[in-house]
């Protein structure tokens, strides 16, 4: 038997650590002074250790191992207390908390709330939390491969640079520890489970560090790996991917105001939970592209959370891309009334999407959120980066999708479910609202409002200021809104020819299906594309037209297209095959029946080009090739192909050539530019009311140009009003220029929306694309925005110097604009600052401010991404809406009344050489009219038939001899006036 050195005493209890079945420890039941407790270990040979310092001079009467405790923890219930030691004490030491001064007779652990009891003589039963810190310990390191069951932690763990700590049970964390995964280093949690062990208290989370400028290998980056149905819950920041802060210029110490936060480490979560964390995973900024991937992992607030825990972001991605969210669920608790965000991104590059698995995506997974604030949050800073959003369920969220500054982003294939979010900071509810974004694929959403309670707005998609260039919107479906798709202000260029086209989008009981509205009432160019749709008349094809489907409902209030901007050329199918493809209710649209056939397959078919490639498909570069075709021709055809040339003929015309530059006009209709009718307008000593007014009527266009009309009303000699109202007859007329400039403009924005869906898919790729093949697909296309765009690319690999060079260099490749040149110039202060202020403090703001008022509406939102990202303001999107209560102008076809007097004739000039001007009124509308001419012999000259009721009409003389004639108004075959009139040569 081996010798115990036990004195004269007996043993009061045993305590075995139930993770090393050779190591015990005994507790005494005398007071022998420094002999109370031991601890064994061995085989077949025990050898002792006396542990007694630090315990009073009495009997210890029970002794308690903590099961799961990285540092083997005891407690010692004594004649005077409970008292506490691990392996990094010297002695015990008492453990306070609460517990009595008195005789304790037993003690227990409830591991659930991680609380000690303590059962007395006489005295009761005592509990205290075990959340303690009795001194400030040393980190755990992990130096090599470890493996972990249940533990409970109460210090920091630090796997170092090639070491790998895999947790297969339950790990407790105590109250501000975490987990630093240094780069090189791995975290595997394989079923596992990581907490808090402080029942009221949150632990800091994981810290996954990596180095920033490295690319995602595992020697420059740590990895965390969750699978299995792992779980991360109750921490501060759940994953953190962030470094120690670096000063910039490399001097101070790290964590200074001065510092860089950057982050790195590649995350791996699958099949994974983050469940009750104030934030689950934030990504700081990383330099390269990110192989980091989150599939079908939950990520959730449900319950009563920690004290300490006030979550406002499950997920947030700072200056991050390539971050794969697949098959993902985001979701609070129904009993949560907290504003909490699902994804909230900052200049990041991220994707959504479902998780595929099977043959051709048989068997899938879809992403959803669930009860949120904002269920995506995306702010960009430039047009470098940007997101997708695919195949996700978007349920009770008081936003669906909202995108601030953000190029290229593709939302589709989603399914939005709206409800109201209690409590709610305004009654406002949205689907999608894109705030000055371009360059955007919506494509085949299905968007639903499911609130039945009263007082709630909802906005299937909202599209604020998306600028000048050609963006579309399309096949989507919108049920039950109050509306449908709202365009609020700019979203077109000055003359319409380019914008946002709306095409192919389904509406089902929309209270009003498209609001297209403007912030400033007197503001003009604000509205969508002058052309929704277009028709070619010699290779009709039923893809042409707008292909919307409308309401049609027949309440109070309700409008197909309820319009508020500049006015709009709506082509639609015929009626007949499907009701719902003409509006039935609105305002400043001029509606277009091409009269083909309508099919929702063969006229509104899924989009298939685009898919990440460096090329242009074939596709997408045949609506370019009949886009420029179109161009050469109207470049051939308006103004004879020189605008300049037609001015000065107009300008320096002497007055006996007005006929001349009548007829030239004329000839060249309706293709003259309203820079020639401008001049024609204000040469008023050469062309007189008639002249003008023809050339106007023939030039239909002319009608729907507020400045002309404007300038119209500006003459001496007042044109009359009814020569007016047959101008405006124009504004319901398309001419073949009209018809034609809409083809060239649908092939531009077809061209443009495959381009996009090429580029958004190179952008939001979660492989690495090499830049170069990015800057040949942007030099395909060569456009001012693409050379742009350039430019900005090449920041986001870190070749400043490029970036510089690119947008300084984009003078000498185009001619620009002034529009172009301002933006540029707008956009190159902006990259500038950029470039000199890598860190965004309170010293920035006032520059931001400022960039805030430019007038790039780019620089101008994207500085007012920085502010809000850096929690330097609080910005709340708009929601403005139709002001039903305000009356406007609503443009319908004019009758024109007879002028209530008896017959009228007057004729000039008198004598006449080139023309004469013939005014006349026959009284009645419903009789044969005609003017006639004759010669001083009696013989008819002339003869002209007349279609309204009064008019004036030019006669050529040009071709008649001098001499004496006589006009006639005949009536019914009857002459009612005559007037003498001398022709001379």
């Amino acid at each position: 038997t081996t010798f115990v050195p036990l004195g004269e005493s007996a043993f009061s209890d045993l305590a075995v650590n139930p993770y090393n079945e050779h190591e015990f420890y005994i507790s005494m039941t005398r007071s022998i002074p420094g002999k109370q407790v031991y601890k064994g270990s061995g085989t077949s040979t025990i050898s002792w250790e006396n542990i007694s310092t630090g315990l009073p001079a009495l009997p210890v009467n029970c002794l308690l191992y903590r099961n799961g405790s990285s540092l083997n923890e005891l407690f010692a219930g004594t004649d005077a207390g409970v008292y506490y030691r691990n392996d990094s004490l010297d002695s015990w030491v008492p453990f306070g908390n609460g517990m009595p001064l008195t005789v304790i007779s037993d003690l227990n652990i409830d591991y659930t709330t991680n609380e000690l009891y303590a059962s007395t003589f006489g005295r009761g039963i005592y509990k205290a939390s075990l959340c303690f810190d009795p001194i400030n310990f040393d980190p755990i390191f992990i130096s090599n491969n470890e493996v972990w069951n249940d533990k409970i932690v109460t210090d920091d763990v630090i796997i170092i640079t090639g070491a790998q700590l895999t947790i297969l049970g339950t790990v407790q964390m105590g109250r501000d520890r975490h987990i630093v995964v240094q780069k090189g280093g791995k975290l595997i949690v394989n079923g596992g489970k990581i907490t808090n062990g402080c029942s009221n208290h949150p632990w800091k989370g994981i810290t996954l560090q990596g180095t920033s400028s490295g690319t995602q290998n595992p020697l420059d980056q740590g990895i965390v790996h969750l699978f299995n149905g792992s779980i991360i819950e109750n921490a501060i920041i759940g994953i953190h991917c962030v470094n120690p802060a670096i000063p910039i210029d490399g001097s101070g110490s790290a964590g200074e105001p001065s510092s860089l936060v950057k982050g790195g480490g590649i995350v791996f979560a699958y099949e994974s939970r983050f469940v009750n964390n104030q934030v689950a995973v934030q990504f700081e900024k990383y330099d390269k592209n990110s192989i980091s991937r989150f599939e079908r992992c939950t990520f959730e607030i449900n319950g009563s959370l920690l004290p300490g825990i006030n979550p406002v972001n499950m997920s947030r991605f700072n200056e991050v891309s390539g971050i794969n969210v697949l098959g993902c669920t985001f979701k609070v608790s129904s009993s949560h009334d907290k504003l909490i965000n699902g994804i909230y991104a900052y200049h990041s590059s991220f994707a959504v999407d479902r998780k595929c698995s099977g043959d051709n995506c048989s068997e899938q997974t879809l992403s959803s959120f669930e009860n949120l604030n904002y269920a995506v949050y995306s702010l960009s800073r430039t047009g470098g980066k940007t997101f997708s959003v695919r195949y996700a369920n978007f349920t009770k969220n008081r936003r669906g999708v909202f995108a601030n500054s953000t190029e290229n982003l593709r939302i589709s294939n989603n399914n939005f479910f709206m409800y109201s979010k209690n409590p709610f900071g305004d009654n406002n509810i949205s689907g999608i609202y894109l705030d000055k974004c371009t360059g955007y694929i919506v494509e085949e959403n299905e968007l639903r409002n499911m609130e039945t309670i009263a007082g709630y707005i909802t906005y299937g998609m909202y599209i604020n200021n998306s600028g000048t260039a050609n963006n579309m919107v399309y096949n989507n479906k919108l049920f039950n809104c109050n509306y449908g798709i709202t365009a609020l202000d700019k979203n077109r260029n000055a003359d319409g020819s380019a914008g946002l086209l709306l095409k192919c989008n389904q509406f089902t009981n929309v209270k009003m299906d498209i609001a297209v509205i403007k912030t400033i009432p007197n503001a003009t160019g604000m509205g969508i594309a002058a052309s929704q749709g277009s028709y070619n008349i010699l290779k009709p094809d039923c893809k042409d037209p707008a292909g919307n489907l409308f309401s049609l409902l027949t309440i109070n209030d309700y409008w197909s297209i309820r319009n508020e901007c500049e006015p709009i050329d709506y082509y639609h199918h015929n009626p007949a095959s499907m009701p719902r493809v003409e509006p039935t209710n609105t305002i400043n649209t001029k509606l277009y029946d091409t009269g083909l056939n309508f099919s929702i397959e063969t006229c509104c078919p899924p989009n298939t080009t685009g898919g990440g490639s460096s090329s242009i498909d074939e596709v997408t570069l045949a609506y370019k090739s009949e886009a420029d075709t179109a161009s050469i021709l109207l470049t051939a055809l308006i103004d004879d192909g020189n605008t300049d040339n037609k001015v000065v003929d107009v300008n320096l015309a002497f007055p006996s050539e007005a006929m001349l530059v009548r007829d030239d006009l004329l000839q060249i209709s309706p293709y003259v530019s309203d820079t020639v009718i401008k001049t024609a307008i204000n040469r008023e000593e050469l062309l007189n009311n008639a002249m003008l007014r023809d050339i106007m009527v023939a030039n239909p266009h002319s009608a729907k140009s507020e400045p002309l009309m404007q300038e119209l009303d500006m003459r001496l000699d007042p044109m009359p009003e009814y020569m007016r109202d047959e101008i405006l007859e124009g504004v319901f007329l398309l001419s073949d220029k009209e018809l034609l400039e809409a083809r060239r403009n649908m092939n531009q924005s077809l061209y443009q929306y495959g381009f996009n869906r090429l580029l958004s898919a190179c952008l939001s790729d979660s492989t690495t694309m090499h830049v170069d093949s990015l800057i040949t697909l942007l030099s395909a296309d060569g456009s001012f925005n693409s050379l742009l765009k350039q430019a900005w690319i090449l920041l986001e690999t870190g070749d400043t110097t490029g970036a510089l060079n690119q947008i300084s260099n984009i003078r000498s490749q185009l001619e620009l604009t002034s529009e172009e040149y301002n933006e540029l110039n707008q956009q190159q202060s902006y990259l500038q600052w950029i470039i000199a202020n890598p860190i965004v403090d309170e010293i920035a703001t006032e520059t931001l401010v400022n960039f805030m008022q430019s007038s790039s509406s780019s620089v101008s939102s994207a500085a007012r991404s920085v502010l809000v990202a850096n929690n330097m303001m609080v910005y709340d999107e708009p929601y403005l809406k139709p002001d039903l209560t305000k009356s406007i102008e609503i443009r319908t076809p004019k009758k024109i009344s007879a002028i209530p007097s008896e017959f009228f004739l007057k004729v000039y000039p008198n004598p006449a050489k080139e023309f004469l001007t013939i005014e006349y009124n026959s009284c009645n509308e419903n009789t044969d009219v005609a003017v006639e001419l004759f010669d001083e012999s009696g013989r008819k000259v002339y003869s002209q038939k007349l279609i309204r009721q009064f008019d004036a009409i030019i006669l050529d003389t040009r071709n008649f001899k001098s001499g004496n004639y006589i006009v006639k108004l005949e009536v019914d075959n009857k002459t009612v006036k005559s007037s003498k009139v001398v022709i001379v040569r």
